[in-house]
């Protein structure tokens, strides 16, 4: 064989790979783990609406929150079913918690007071911040709402700057 050909087949094969490597992170990342996820929190008792593959129930909320926009607003203060339909009906359907999906993230919500101070406490760093969006970390910056560490170096400065004299 032609040594053009022997590199082509080298080529193809590595190629065919290659994508069936790319193929299978796929398939773990965006259907095995998020059911495995799923079936986990399935079993302690917390349910949801099932993942779908890749967007998770983004389509199933923003076709409520279109269905729910389109209607008009009666006369009342109760405003979560026309902002936040999706949580309004799981709520109801599901209970104070339940598993949610941004795409393949897997989201807990709960509305149970006590489960939310214990998460808003997090003495023990349990519950770490999420990083912000790229887009927006550029806004922000890294201010004190972003400080991870409990004493940081820049929370000395809250007193001088929120200081009688300085208001």
């Amino acid at each position: 064989m032609d040594v053009r050909v022997k590199l082509l087949i080298l080529l193809a094969t590595s190629l065919l790979i290659y994508s069936l490597i790319v193929l299978l992170k796929v398939l773990y990342d965006y259907w095995w783990v998020p059911l495995r996820i799923q079936h986990f929190l399935n079993s302690q008792g917390l349910r949801g609406p099932p993942y779908k593959f890749i967007h998770g129930c983004n389509k199933q909320i923003n076709k409520m929150r279109s269905e729910a926009l389109s209607k008009p607003m009666g006369l009342t203060h109760d405003i979560l079913p026309r902002v936040f339909p999706h949580y309004y009906s799981w709520i109801n359907l599901y209970g104070k918690n339940y598993l949610s999906w941004d795409g393949a993230q897997a989201q807990v919500v709960t509305t149970d007071p006590e489960l939310i101070k214990e998460v808003l406490k997090n003495s023990e760093q349990t519950f770490p911040k999420r990083d912000p969006l790229f887009m927006l970390a550029g806004y922000w910056g890294m201010g004190l709402l972003q400080l991870k560490e409990k004493n940081g170096r820049r929370r000395g400065s809250w007193p001088t700057m929120f200081s009688m004299g300085r208001v």
